[in-house]
């Protein structure tokens, strides 16, 4: 077929020559002209001399020129269309980019919508590396998942926070807090240290972040956390005035001095000519450790909690501070019953 094709040029060339390249408006020039070549390379010796011979060269020389216009013409339209394909390409690239950067919480603003004119309030959590009483614990698997895991669950659900952190020094962790829907940190070396305070990772935090109104500090070694305590410390913070808020829980303990030396111990917190009856007793509120709601100007002076100061009181079933292993097996069957789950009807008694 190539060949009676090629005949058939060499047929028309003898009257007009030039007509050999004239091309098919069908057809791109850069296309046509190569399988003019492939067609060349296929023929015999002297249908290839005619080609390189016969042609007259003025014609092939004009012809020539029209031949590299239409193939600049035709890279032009190429690229054109090449370049809208890639700004769709990375269009989508961009969409597909946000919705993971949004499901991974890796964005600035995570969360359910920013609460306040302007207030920024962020959910924090310090997870060091080198716990020292329970190694590792943060990133160890209890009840199903990393420890880290139960608390950022409802953080990322509480309709109060504009965005949800973990401060870190640790590779693994932060690995951890992306897959679980939490920004990360890196916090500085100085101030991870087991000797380091609360306080000082905080600053630490804010010092890179001066947007931020408000701070959540979460503790998830008190990992028995439901959004609905959290988002009402957050809500006196935001909107009743308050400058700090913690978390509570009501303890009927009598409690009793320490002795030294030989010397008597007193009753600290009732009278032993009439002790109390727990029934008839409301008890004390204790810190349970869950999350420490702060103005960011409270913190720079150096206090979590100060100035009008409240408090949100939470079941004492929820209420399990991990600082050993025996405290560890405790939290796990805690974790089984009342640790949060996407599934609310699981916590019912909670919402009411």
């Amino acid at each position: 077929m190539n060949h009676v094709c090629l005949i058939s040029m060499f047929t028309t060339s003898l009257e007009r020559p030039e007509a050999i390249f004239e091309l098919p408006d069908v057809f791109p020039a850069a296309r046509w002209r190569r399988s003019l070549g492939n067609c060349v390379r296929q023929s015999p010796p002297f249908i290839r001399i005619f080609f390189l011979v016969l042609i007259p060269p003025a014609a092939a020389v004009e012809n020539a020129e029209r031949l590299a216009q239409d193939d600049e013409k035709h890279e032009t339209n190429e690229r054109v269309r090449f370049s809208e394909e890639d700004d769709e390409v990375n269009a989508e690239f961009e969409r597909s980019s946000r919705r993971f950067r949004n499901r991974l919480g890796i964005m600035e603003g995570r969360g359910n919508g920013t609460s306040g004119v302007g207030c920024h309030i962020c959910g924090l959590v310090l997870a060091r590396g080198g716990s020292v009483r329970v190694p590792r614990k943060n990133v160890r698997s209890i009840a199903g998942m990393p420890l880290l895991a139960w608390v950022l669950h409802p953080m990322l659900d509480c309709k109060k926070l504009t965005s949800v952190w973990v401060s870190t020094d640790d590779t693994e962790i932060a690995e951890v807090a992306l897959r679980f829907g939490a920004q990360v940190h890196y916090r500085d070396k100085k101030n991870a240290k087991d000797t380091s305070s609360s306080l000082a990772g905080v600053q630490d935090f804010l010092r890179t972040h001066p947007e931020i109104s408000v701070v959540a500090l979460v503790q998830c070694t008190s990992p028995c956390l439901l959004p609905m305590y959290l988002d009402r410390a957050c809500e006196m913070v935001d909107d009743e005035g308050y400058d700090s808020a913690f978390a509570v829980f009501r303890q009927k303990k009598l409690r009793w001095k320490e002795a030294k030396n030989g010397e008597s111990t007193v009753a600290l917190n009732f009278n032993p000519r009439e002790r109390p009856r727990m029934q008839d007793w409301d008890g004390e509120l204790v810190e349970s450790g869950h999350f420490y709601v702060s103005r960011a100007s409270l913190i720079r002076e150096n206090l979590l909690q100060g100035k009008r100061c409240g408090y949100v009181e939470m079941p004492e079933e929820l209420c399990i501070e991990i600082d050993t292993e025996t405290d560890w097996i405790i939290a796990e069957k805690l974790l089984e019953l009342y640790g949060y789950r996407k599934n609310v009807n699981e916590l019912k008694e909670y919402y009411v």
